[in-house]
């Protein structure tokens, strides 16, 4: 991730701004506010975020590697199976093959997909239903000091909530060890795959939030999927 490339010019460079309750607030200021998420205390320092992990996704950083599909998403390894993709498989980390399964299952595949790339969306999958669990932010509010509090649920749906438990299961037997080697792979897909300038305000605030509990000493599997039962669980601990 050298200095000024996707994540500098979409983000750092340009500066998107997301309107909360008629003021406009940019990425960036969000790191002066004051956020509650789901009741816990949630710093949403974009700039930090993206140094941290250009630091560790460094160009000399070592990754365990393995010859891979490449991009393990629903439609390239479900029906009709396929191991490989020919585009894009080789020698890849393995942190970054979780990654980009996990992400697909969570937001990509019945959320991001659908809402902004509607065409591949029903290029690729056979039977293209509407999605019918898509992450929602139900409460946002601001107040004097520069306070922020927001209530979302991230519900998956039962299908993906199944895959994405199998995959954990399989994927994590130590769960906090694994979400520290990925969450920098976590977070640059998270952040780098629709452009922020594409995305409605509540849509940009979610991939933000996100982003940072990836930052934030991820280390529960409750990430992936929070409903209003689980907000008193959540997934990650603040700093």
């Amino acid at each position: 991730m050298p200095t000024g490339r996707r994540l500098d010019t979409w983000y750092l460079d340009t500066d998107p701004a997301i309107t909360i309750e008629d003021t406009q607030i940019t990425t960036c200021e969000l790191a002066q506010r004051r956020l509650t998420v789901n009741g816990r205390p949630l710093k949403v320092d974009l700039p930090q975020i993206i140094i941290a992990t250009r630091q560790t996704l460094a160009p000399d950083s070592r990754w365990l590697t393995a010859i891979t599909q490449g991009d393990p998403t629903e439609p390239n390894i479900a029906d009709p199976l396929c191991w490989l993709d020919f585009e894009h498989a080789g020698r890849n980390a393995l942190a970054g093959e979780a990654a980009n399964l996990l992400w697909y299952l969570m937001g990509m595949g019945g959320w991001l997909v659908p809402r902004y790339q509607p065409a591949t969306y029903h290029r690729t999958l056979r039977l293209a239903l509407p999605p019918r669990t898509t992450p929602r932010i139900e409460h946002l509010r601001a107040s004097s000091g520069g306070r922020i509090d927001i209530h979302y649920t991230w519900n998956v749906g039962g299908g993906r909530h199944a895959a994405l438990t199998r995959a954990l299961h399989r994927l994590a037997p130590q769960p906090a060890r694994f979400l520290h080697r990925t969450r920098a792979f976590l977070t640059l897909r998270i952040l780098g795959v629709i452009p922020p300038s594409r995305l409605s305000g509540e849509d940009l605030l979610l991939i933000l939030i996100k982003a940072a509990e990836c930052h934030t000493a991820l280390t529960s599997t409750a990430f992936f999927h929070t409903t209003r039962e689980h907000r008193s669980t959540h997934a990650f601990t603040p700093s």
